[in-house]
């Protein structure tokens, strides 16, 4: 018996490319512009602050526009009112580049936060876009889980490419003596994660927005993810929390250093721990986290990986 490989055609690459660019060129435009301001900023300082300043642009027109078109394909708009709405989007960003400034005395406080709450309301928008006012709940969860997929299962596959090439080039280098530059493999990373990842990402993007039961399915990956890593997290960020709690009772001190950031952490690993657990208590069994099913403990909230 003999086992086939089939390997994609140029062809089909192309096709795939192509079909990509047409149904988020935005967002492609967007990945290509923030790897060659990466690139840049790897092979050197010339004018630094204008490839920084383009690199984190681009990086955020990429939740950006990624949202706009789910938006647009949920509410199946032309093509004037969805280019229109990409537009207005470049526009803003464009504005956004003129008006940033990173070289203001203080810029980690000020501008800097500010950038990242722009980029993560960017990933929530892309999150929800599809679904403001419209969809079901199941709907909703499906969609991101997705999205999740994608996202890790092509970092992974990023990651891999990225070791194996490196591997290849420095057996080149150490084999026939050629002078590469140690920048090689930061290059090579810049690359597969600005190309190789978002294309992976867009390419397996949800091209529908409703989801029937069969479409709807919890994974081991997903149970094992939040049964054995995120619970024992929110698990030991509780305990820690509330020992810290009562060392301020005890010592009668009010609270110093980054205890916020602990919280902080504290409730991101919980409300992820939640979303990816929505469903488990539906579908597996497991007696020893009743302390976290619905009915099951004085603490239920549906966390858990078990239902009874």
């Amino acid at each position: 018996m003999s086992l086939a490989v089939r390997v994609p055609s140029l062809m089909f690459l192309l096709r795939s490319t192509l079909s990509l660019i047409r149904r988020f060129p935005a967002t492609s435009l967007a990945a290509v512009l923030g790897t060659i301001a990466l690139l840049v900023l790897i092979d050197g300082p010339t004018e630094e602050e204008v490839w920084v300043k383009l690199f984190m642009v681009a990086a955020l027109g990429l939740p950006w526009f990624t949202a706009a078109t789910a938006l647009s394909e949920a509410r199946s708009w032309d093509s004037a009112r969805h280019y229109g709405l990409l537009a207005g989007l470049a526009g803003l960003l464009c504005l956004y580049y003129w008006q940033l400034d990173i070289s203001v005395h203080h810029a980690e406080m000020t501008v800097i936060p500010r950038y990242f709450g722009f980029l993560l309301i960017g990933h929530l928008a892309a999150a929800v876009a599809p679904y403001v006012r419209f969809g079901s709940v199941s709907d909703f969860w499906e969609y991101n889980k997705e999205l999740f997929s994608a996202f890790i299962v092509g970092a992974v596959f990023t990651l891999i490419i990225w070791v194996g090439l490196s591997l290849a080039v420095l057996a080149v280098k150490e084999l026939f003596n050629f002078d590469f530059s140690e920048k090689v493999y930061l290059r090579l990373f810049a690359v597969l994660a600005g190309l190789f990842h978002t294309a992976y990402f867009l390419h397996h993007y949800p091209d529908h927005f409703a989801f029937t039961e069969k479409e709807i399915s919890y994974t081991v990956v997903f149970k094992n993810l939040c049964k054995y890593i995120l619970l024992p997290i929110v698990v030991l960020y509780f305990l820690i929390l509330y020992a810290y709690s009562a060392k301020i009772l005890l010592t009668w001190s009010l609270p110093r250093g980054w205890v916020g950031s602990l919280v902080l952490g504290f409730s991101i690993a919980g409300i992820f721990a939640y979303l990816i657990n929505f469903y488990c208590p539906n579908t597996i069994k497991a007696p020893l986290w009743s302390i976290f099913t619905n009915g099951s403990g004085p603490y239920c909230c549906r966390w858990c990986c078990s239902c009874s």
